[in-house]
C-alpha cells in the first residue's frame, strides 16, 4: 500500500482534476452558444445565402458538443471514484459525491435548445420561410 504522502498528494491531484472537469462542464455550453451566435449572425448580416448552411454547421457543431460534454462527465464521474477510493485508504469520511443530474441536466440543456434552434433556423431557411 501506497504511504500515507503519496495519498495525500494523489488525493489533492484528484480534486484539482475534478474541478477542471467541472470547470470545462459549466464553460463549454456558454462557449457554444456565443461563438455559434455570432458566427450566424454575422454571416445572416453579411451572406445570407449562406444562412441555411451556417445554422445546420451551428448544429452538428453542437452536436459534437454534447458528445464532449458526455466524456467531461465520464472523466468527472472517474475522478470521484477516485477521490473516494483515495479517502477511503486513508481512512476518510467519504465527502466526494457525483451527482450527475446537477450538473450534466442544466448545462446540456443550454446545448440542446441551442442545437434545436439552429436546426429549425436550418430548416426555415432551406425552406425559405425566413
Amino acid at each position: 500500500m501506497p504511504s500515507e504522502d503519496i495519498l495525500c498528494s494523489q488525493l489533492a491531484e484528484l480534486n484539482t482534476r475534478s474541478r477542471w472537469y467541472s470547470a470545462q462542464n459549466w464553460h463549454l455550453p456558454f462557449a457554444y452558444i456565443g461563438v455559434t451566435s455570432i458566427l450566424v449572425g454575422t454571416i445572416a448580416d453579411k451572406i445570407p445565402p449562406v444562412l441555411p448552411w451556417a445554422s445546420l454547421f451551428a448544429g452538428i457543431l453542437g452536436i459534437l458538443r454534447l458528445v464532449h460534454m458526455c466524456a467531461i462527465q465520464d472523466g468527472i464521474r472517474r475522478s470521484v471514484s477516485a477521490i473516494q477510493c483515495v479517502e477511503c485508504k486513508l481512512e476518510l469520511e467519504k465527502t466526494a459525491q457525483y451527482k450527475p443530474f446537477m450538473h450534466l441536466f442544466p448545462m446540456m440543456s443550454i446545448v440542446v435548445l441551442g442545437i434545436v434552434a439552429y436546426f429549425i433556423m436550418s430548416w426555415a431557411s432551406f425552406s425559405g420561410r425566413i
